[in-house]
């Protein structure tokens, strides 16, 4: 274990424990499917975060009731029954198969059988859809790429806890919107909700309702007063009139510029209690949008993304207490700013 805040867990390098894994937790989760209440959209079946790993809700048995435990710090699957008996099973390089087979074999002796139908659902290519029992292709699994997936788990659950703890219904609460936006249709390559429809919403079939963009094919000042009101509209708002967005994610660039909050704006700009604002920016396209600094230090959790070798110099200098970067004032502004980067300072 360190203390390393998003350790990097680079797809490539694990990808192969991710697809056993996926595998074995359904293997566990199909048991909790078996044994749980039919809660709405099987929602009682999700396995749950804890400081160890990924856990079942308890799952009633006859007269007694169990979990089902992945611990990704000792590296074992820990079965635990209400009578005191627990059984642990290593999480170790086998197949899908084995780990199957080992698991039903382990409830049998528990006095806790469980049927289940042996197949993987909602797996995309090109993870291969082999039935459990006959699975010997996935057999992979790297306890130290296991634990950072975990440890990246439990910094992002407690936001959306937080966003969820807030809604009474059952659809969905999560709205995104823009930090800003270029001055172009949403067809342009250098739209920025064009690229994150194209990676992001669409890939997740995001609501539409869900999605308010700042509209940069119309005159700035109009598609500035408009994703105010529609910001203004939905989210909560705090005693200064700014909304309180419960994550703001921001990048920041190689001159230490968020949103498009640049170096050289002006007092204005900088001082500005609009929550969007006509900006001219100094790379191309000039002409944007922008969230203001006074939204950034309203919201809840701020998260700022600054990777690449090019970004050391601005890095370095906005985290100075005195830095006078656009991100340096995020920082000073806010009680707390996570920054994720990969950059040594």
């Amino acid at each position: 274990m360190t203390d390393e805040l998003w350790p990097a867990l680079p797809y490539d390098a694990w990808k192969d424990t991710y697809e056993t894994l996926h595998m074995w937790t359904q293997v566990v989760g199909k048991v909790a499917l078996a044994q749980e209440p039919p809660l709405n959209h099987s929602w009682a079946v999700a396995l749950q975060v804890t400081p160890r790993g990924l856990t079942t809700r308890t799952l009633p048995h006859g007269n007694r009731s169990f979990t089902m435990q992945f611990d990704f710090i000792e590296h074992q699957l820990a079965i635990r029954a209400s009578d005191g008996e627990t059984r642990t099973l290593a999480l170790r390089p086998q197949t899908v198969a084995d780990f199957y087979r080992e698991v039903m074999a382990t409830l049998d002796a528990m006095g806790l059988a469980v049927k289940i139908w042996p197949m993987p659902m909602e797996i995309q290519p090109p993870t291969q859809i082999i039935r459990f029992d006959q699975d010997t292709v996935h057999a992979s699994y790297d306890p130290v790429y296991a634990n950072r997936f975990w440890r990246i788990l439990t910094k992002v659950e407690p936001v959306l806890n937080e966003a969820r703890c807030r809604f009474v219904g059952k659809c969905s609460p999560v709205h995104f919107f823009w930090g800003d936006e270029r001055c172009v249709p949403p067809a342009d390559a250098e739209s920025n909700f064009g690229l994150g429809r194209r990676y992001l919403l669409d890939p997740l079939v995001i609501q539409p309702d869900k999605i308010h963009r700042v509209r940069g094919e119309i005159a700035p000042e109009r598609a500035a007063e408009e994703a105010q009101a529609e910001i203004c509209r939905i989210a909560a708002m705090n005693g200064a009139g700014q909304p309180v967005l419960d994550l703001i994610f921001l990048g920041m660039g190689e001159d230490g510029h968020v949103a498009s909050l640049f170096p050289d704006a002006p007092d204005e700009v900088v001082r500005s209690q609009s929550v969007y604002l006509p900006v001219i920016a100094s790379k191309p396209p000039p002409r944007r949008i922008t969230i203001n600094f006074a939204a950034i230090a309203a919201a809840r959790q701020a998260w700022v993304l600054a990777s690449g070798a090019g970004k050391e110099d601005a890095l370095r200098r906005s985290l100075l207490s005195n830095g006078e970067t656009p991100l340096s004032r995020v920082v000073q502004m806010r009680e707390k700013t996570i920054i994720f980067t990969d950059v040594t300072i």
